[in-house]
């Protein structure tokens, strides 16, 4: 009897564990969406180099993305191989364009329009009022 008692119950243990219902396979994550980007405004210089408020406003916004940007590629920058760093460089570039984008520019040509004009006298009274100085 003192041996039954034992076998009886690693029977129903391994009866027990092999009639246990499955789990069921978690269910697949949803589809990814692919998001369009909006299509890219072309950039069209003032003659006379003045700037907007708008432009202005955009730009600050986005120097801080771009200063970020530029900290985290700095190492691929530094790549021994040459087939790297360009990689690097065009991802870079990309980066640029895409942040300047989605900050409300043009892209990196009126981000780069931008600071070469902010120094025009035209500009002087937009960037007092907004605080700006130059360096």
């Amino acid at each position: 009897m003192k041996k039954i008692i034992p076998c009886l119950i690693m029977l129903s243990l391994v009866l027990a564990s092999g009639c246990s219902p499955k789990k069921k396979a978690p269910p697949p994550p949803p589809p990814k969406t692919v998001q369009q980007e909006a299509p890219k405004r072309i950039f069209s210089p003032t003659a006379d180099s003045s700037l907007t408020r708008e432009q202005v406003e955009k730009w600050s916004a986005c120097n801080p993305l771009l200063d970020s940007l530029s900290v985290m590629y700095q190492d691929s920058f530094k790549a021994a191989d040459p087939q790297a760093r360009i990689s690097s460089q065009t991802s870079f570039i990309q980066a640029q364009d895409r942040l300047c984008s989605k900050s409300g520019l043009a892209g990196y040509n009126e981000y780069a329009w931008i600071s070469g004009v902010m120094g025009n006298p035209r500009n002087k009274a937009l960037l007092d009022t907004l605080g700006m100085t130059l360096r």
